[in-house]
């Protein structure tokens, strides 16, 4: 008895099987007949090996992404000015440079320079420490007074805080249509389609929403509807 089979005894489960083989079209064939397993562990490790590959070329693609690197580079800038004046970020800064040139004219470079060297006294004076996240960092920022005397490293924050890391919303919107307006659906219109993919992506928010009020703001917006329906309560 095999491994697999062990483990699918341990778990009253029925042993794995080879797949049959499927036979390849006329047209397709070229005369080569493709690789043959002699057993389920091997064609189960290879399926396996398969997704890993997988998984392991999605995320060098995501990490590789230059929003990606444009987003790491802001978080050291961060960083490296929070923790002392001494170690912020220099015209040198590698960092620094790929974010000027990628943020262009939205960013003044020598001021931001200059405003960075003060985030260490912000955290003097709000008592933090130097563990915080970027996102802490700018809680912090604009908690604070002396933040209309640093407008640059405010804007590089809000460039930080709308900055996508990846087009994965967008593709999931399409995703959302695909659901919306299915085979079903085929004759509805623009306006309606459009209305209806927000009320789908923005769940969360529509969930929230306080029916009775929508509903009856709807009543009341003309006298032939308040004729017509009643007010809900």
């Amino acid at each position: 008895m095999g491994t697999d089979e062990i483990l699918a005894a341990s778990v009253d489960a029925d042993a794995p099987k080879l797949p049959k083989n499927r036979k390849m079209s006329r047209r397709l064939d070229q005369g080569s007949s493709g690789h043959s397993f002699d057993d389920p562990e091997s064609y189960y490790r290879s399926v396996f090996f398969q997704g890993i590959d997988s998984v392991i070329g999605h995320i060098e693609k995501r990490i590789k992404e230059e929003g990606v690197k444009i987003l790491s580079s802001i978080e050291r800038i961060f960083k490296m000015a929070w923790s002392s004046a001494s170690e912020s970020p220099t015209h040198e800064n590698e960092d620094f440079l790929r974010v000027v040139d990628h943020f262009g004219e939205d960013l003044d470079k020598n001021c931001l320079l200059s405003q960075l060297k003060s985030l260490s006294y912000i955290k003097e004076e709000s008592s933090t420490s130097d563990g915080l996240s970027v996102p802490q960092i700018l809680k912090v920022i604009g908690s604070t007074y002396l933040k209309k005397m640093i407008p640059e490293v405010c804007r590089l924050g809000t460039l930080y805080s709308v900055s996508p890391a990846s087009t994965a919303t967008c593709e999931r919107s399409f995703s959302h249509l695909r659901r919306v307006k299915s085979y079903l659906r085929t004759s509805m219109g623009q306006k309606r389609l459009n209305h209806s993919c927000i009320l789908t992506v923005y769940k969360e928010q529509v969930d929230s929403l306080n029916l009775t009020e929508i509903v009856n703001n709807f009543i009341l917006a003309n006298e032939q509807r308040r004729k017509t329906f009643a007010i809900c309560k």
